[in-house]
Order: structure tokens, then sequence, then C-alpha cells
């Protein structure tokens, strides 16, 4: 009798497993729909089911921060009263930075059919209008996203550099190098245009928009036509 009521059960009587795990690591590939492919990135489209799955109560309060400031109305003109805020978010491994991070992506971009997804899990709660994630939406996210373009989301995930090891395999490269990489590619996906964003690239910009290439046109011509430089 004693060795029966000690006996371990095996894994299959104390545990489930669904038939399907999202496992969010590379952000990217749960903002948009279709593992995050080109078309999906063009085309503005959401992967619908990260905003399902996701646990909004625990983070009520910084999610009521973060959508005021988003779906304010900006008036570049006003330097005194900017509209943005930065956030920095720091958590132990697992704690579900990435599934944070994918959900904000996936709302920030003012879909319709992701923010009824809200508003139902929120009127089935009895949620009220006023303490309602979705008054956000209807309060200025809808309006961005029908009479402008929508608030524009970039994304860098730095897959296999954690650990303090940032930087490592490209040392010279910074911070704000992977973001203006993730500006560039993203705005090129929904415009198919390049968006000059280093140096170089402005003044090149500049250079063939302005007349100083008519200007220089034959000589550069010529400069290249030159055997004694190009063989």
């Amino acid at each position: 009798m004693t060795a029966t009521i000690f006996q371990r059960k095996s894994l299959n009587q104390i545990i489930t497993v669904p038939e399907s795990l999202t496992s969010v690591y590379v952000v990217e590939r749960h903002i948009w729909a279709n593992g995050g492919d080109q078309a999906s990135r063009a085309a503005r489209q959401v992967e619908q089911k990260t905003v399902e799955e996701f646990l909004i109560d625990p983070v009520r309060s910084f999610l009521n921060d973060f959508f005021r400031q988003l779906s304010a109305p900006y008036f570049p003109e006003r330097k005194d009263n900017p509209i943005g805020q930065g956030w920095w978010v720091q958590a132990e491994f697992g704690s579900g930075k990435s599934h944070l991070l994918s959900f904000l992506g996936a709302l920030a971009m003012g879909n319709e059919a992701v923010w009824k997804v809200i508003q139902e899990k929120e009127q089935k709660a009895g949620m009220g209008k006023r303490e309602s994630l979705y008054n956000f939406y209807e309060g200025g996210l809808a309006k961005k996203n029908q009479t402008g373009k929508g608030v524009f989301v970039a994304v860098k995930t730095l897959v296999g550099y954690g650990g303090g090891g940032v930087g490592l395999a490209n040392a010279d490269r910074s911070l704000e190098d992977y973001i203006l990489d993730a500006v560039s590619e993203q705005f090129f996906f929904e415009t198919g245009r390049s968006l000059p964003i280093y140096p170089t690239q402005i003044l090149a910009d500049r250079f063939l928009n302005t007349d100083y290439l008519e200007l220089y046109r034959a000589r550069l011509a010529k400069f290249l036509k030159n055997p004694k430089f190009f063989d």
C-alpha cells in the first residue's frame, strides 16, 4: 500500500499540452500576419492571434498610458507639447516582454478587426467604455488610420545577441544603426521607396533631387568612361 501512495504519476497524467504552441521570440513574426512575411508587412496585415491570446488585465495600467499617448492628436508645430512617450521595458527572461511588444505593435497599426477583438473582450468582462482600451481606438487611433497612413510600426529583434552580447558580432554597429535599418526596411515595404536616413544617403538624395546632377552629369560620364580609372 505504501509503494502505491508514493508512486509518481507519468507526465501525461499530470499535464496537458495544447495542439499548437505560440512561441514569441522574433517579435516581427507575431505583429504582422503570415509570420511577418514581406507581403503582410507591406499591406499592414496584423496577426490577429497575437491580440486574441494576450492577457490585458495584468498590464492594463501600462497599456492605458501607452495608448493614451499614441491616440493623442499630433501637432508638429507644437514644439512645447510633443506627443509621444518612450518606455524602457526590462524584466526576467520568459516574463512576456516579447508578447507585450508584439501586442503593442499589432494594435498600434489601428486595424479595425483586431480592435474589435479588444472590444469584445472588454464587453464580455463587463467593462465600461471609459475604462476600456477600445476607447483609445475610437478616440484617436481609428481617425489616424482612416485619414492618414496610420502609426508607422518598425521592429528589429536582435536574435542571438542577448545576454549582453549586442554588438559583439558587429562591433562597429550601434543600437541606433539597428533602429534606423528597421525603419528603412519597413518604410520600403510599405511605400516601395528607399528612405535616406544615414548622412551619406541624405547627401546623395539631395544631390539627385537638385540641379547639381545636370551640372556634373557630363563630367561624371567622362570620368566613368576613362580607362585610366576603369580599365
